[in-house]
């Protein structure tokens, strides 16, 4: 199946007055890196000059029957490796697509790197329960922003081919785009990043949803292609409504805040079944 990502990019901001050259080495052998840990991967046609130690070469490509080796799956393939060797750059120097009259897959090689901080280069976070948002993670310029705060997030879906288990993985992110996102230098910044990581984690209910929607609504590829755009589209509508009347709420009083911190909380928690936010999808057999 073609690779596919879909976006929907959802902004939110908050009113403070709503609410009263050197490569540094480790001493010892980076351990595997944790789940909650940002990782960066730099494609072939992006420079990346941070001071970093280098702990591999990473190879992904044909295993000889030609199956699950389009680009999505050998990236997703290396940064696991990467991660495994206690990396958070998996830097791409080679990439050799398939030929016409040859091999299909896809080949990369790349360096698994680790940077001692990965904040000033990450672009992006995943949402985590453990990766809570800090205000360094808010890159965008305040000058003449109408808030003290705004988060920019959105979801994204995309294809990874399971050739041989005969499926492909559907994989809901929800994605926290640093460079979109601002936040001033305010008095009350604690509220304020409590505000802007509630934003994130109702964008996190959704995803979760849609994650519930096509594991209820969809078995296979014929399934899948009439309704991941419905679905999607009317997840992201959902979504838009929770996030305006959440903003409402507060502004009208500050005390709700901490109402709408528990709902939040109770829902990410009936929707820990769809954490994983990945579903399975047949690609053969499947009627």
């Amino acid at each position: 199946m073609k690779p596919f990502v879909a976006r929907a990019a959802l902004y939110w901001g908050l009113f403070a007055s709503a609410v009263g050259t050197s490569v540094q080495r480790p001493a010892l052998p980076p351990l595997p890196l944790a789940a909650h840990e940002g990782f960066l991967v730099v494609k072939e046609n992006e420079a990346f000059f941070a001071p970093a130690l280098e702990l591999g070469t990473i190879r992904a490509g044909d295993a000889g029957d030609e199956l699950d080796c389009d680009y999505l799956t050998l990236v997703e393939q290396a940064t696991e490796q990467a991660r495994r060797l206690g990396a958070n750059v998996l830097q791409i120097y080679e990439h050799r697509h398939p030929v016409l009259w040859g091999n299909n897959c896809h080949h990369i090689q790349a360096k698994a790197l680790r940077v001692i901080d990965l904040t000033p280069y990450e672009k992006e976070i995943l949402w985590h329960p453990e990766r809570h948002l800090r205000q360094v993670d808010f890159k965008a310029h305040t000058v003449g922003r109408p808030f003290d705060a705004a988060t920019s997030s959105f979801l994204r879906y995309r294809y990874f081919n399971r050739a041989r288990e005969g499926v492909a993985l559907v994989r809901i992110e929800n994605v926290f785009d640093c460079h979109r996102s601002y936040f001033k230098d305010v008095y009350n910044a604690a509220y304020i990043l409590a505000h802007e990581q509630a934003h994130f984690d109702i964008s996190e209910i959704h995803a979760r949803r849609l994650a519930r929607a096509l594991q209820q609504q969809v078995s296979n590829l014929e399934q899948l292609d009439s309704k991941q755009e419905p679905l999607y589209e009317q997840t992201v509508t959902e979504l838009r409504a929770m996030q305006e009347l959440f903003d409402h709420d507060v502004h009208l009083s500050g005390h709700a805040h901490q109402a709408w911190q528990a709902i939040i909380a109770r829902q990410l928690s009936a929707l820990e079944p769809y954490a994983s936010k990945t579903v399975r999808v047949k690609t053969r057999g499947a009627t």
